[in-house]
């Protein structure tokens, strides 16, 4: 069982960050920031191929048991993934935003998301939730040396069940935005057979829009789908503290693994649904210019 859970942890910390690698020299050099939420995508790209990263160092955590006695490597062990996790929750719930805005309020946007918001809306989530970062890194210097390396040594189980509560709510905001743009998207396909030709560049926008909420409302799904069952573990945690059954703890590492399988997915989402991504992932592989 060790050996398959070290083994699919390698794959993930092959497929994320080569796949993440991709999307960002896409977006980068080729798409680049024509459209403001591709901010988002760079950012969701970045944290992913992050946690890639960190999940390709998990094993050696395992091969060389020492390494648990540094409560540096600790932090970077279990909050480097936290703090990537709630970045894209974040993230994802801004660029729900942005959609919300282009959708329903078409004649506000330009005035409300500019460049500068963009810029500000993509960087405060790493600024902000860097405290998961710097909050460990200032209690270890009050913690002895040669502690094991474990997640509850920095945060209490109260502490973890506030942050699962927290993604709960950024879920639920980020899906009520859903709501509001499926309901513009169901009236505007209602009536696109009745739009005469002065409304056709109107139409054209707005189906863009659309198209780009869609990507985006399945990002959301996706991370919501491999993250919030682990959430419901720490919720659970919080509200009965005892020790967790060998099967519950077993079950909570695989969610773990689950939520982790995340960072593969959105560059496989973008290579489904986004044909500018298509086409400049042809670009890219065959050195021809966009």
């Amino acid at each position: 069982m060790l050996i398959a859970f070290m083994a699919l942890q390698q794959l993930v910390f092959v497929v994320s960050v080569v796949g993440n690698a991709i999307v960002l020299i896409v977006f980068i050099k080729y798409l680049r920031f024509k459209a403001y939420s591709n901010r988002f995508v760079v950012s969701l790209a970045l944290s992913d191929l992050i946690t890639g990263l960190a999940t390709g160092l998990q094993m050696y955590f395992i091969l060389y048991p020492t390494l648990s006695t540094s409560l540096f490597l600790c932090i970077a062990r279990y909050e480097v993934i936290g703090y990537m996790a709630s970045l894209q929750q974040v993230t994802v719930c801004l660029a729900a935003f942005d959609r919300y805005v282009a959708i329903c309020h078409p004649h506000k946007y330009s005035k409300i998301v500019t460049r500068t918001t963009s810029n500000v809306m993509a960087v405060t989530p790493w600024i902000v939730l860097a405290y998961k970062i710097i909050y460990p890194l200032v209690k270890m210097a009050y913690l002895p040396t040669g502690i094991r390396c474990r997640s509850k040594t920095y945060f209490s189980v109260l502490y973890r069940g506030v942050i699962a509560i927290f993604v709960y709510i950024i879920s639920f905001i980020t899906f009520a935005f859903y709501i509001l743009i499926l309901k513009v998207a169901w009236r505007f396909h209602r009536k696109i057979g009745a739009m005469d030709s002065k409304d056709n560049h109107r139409s054209k926008t707005i189906a863009k829009d659309i198209t780009r909420a869609k990507v985006t409302g399945i990002v959301a799904v996706v991370f919501s789908v491999c993250w919030l069952p682990y959430m419901a573990f720490r919720l659970r945690d919080m509200a009965n503290d005892s020790q967790r059954g060998v099967i519950e703890q077993t079950i909570s590492n695989w969610m773990v693994f689950l939520g982790i399988f995340n960072c593969l997915a959105n560059p496989l989402i973008y290579a489904w649904k986004r044909p500018d991504f298509r086409q400049s992932c042809k670009s890219l592989f065959s050195c021809k210019k966009a």
